[in-house]
């Protein structure tokens, strides 16, 4: 479940920077969105409370979630850049 959690927000985040702009391929070109201080606002507290959930065992307990290791979260990461990849594929036909 914790791995399905991080895989999600990880989804959630590049489905935000891809949908940000119409540009062909935001998630390469996210530094344009990155810029507003808003924007890093959101990424470092969503990323802070998600390390917390997924390492913190006494937190991770409280949402049903066992810790999981760095790799793990890495491969969330990785798995969760498919979604948005596919929708700048999709910009691509709309345009």
């Amino acid at each position: 479940r914790c791995f399905g959690f991080a895989t999600l927000v990880f989804v959630l985040i590049a489905e935000a920077f891809s949908y940000a702009t119409d540009d062909l391929f935001a998630i390469a070109n996210f530094i344009k969105v990155i810029k507003r201080p808003i924007v890093w606002g959101t990424l470092i507290t969503t990323l802070v409370l998600l390390c917390l959930i997924v390492f913190v065992p006494s937190i991770a307990t409280i949402f049903g979630l066992t810790p999981i290791a760095v790799p793990s979260l890495l491969l969330a990461f990785v798995i969760s850049l498919i979604p948005a990849l596919v929708a700048d594929i999709l910009k691509t036909f709309r345009k």
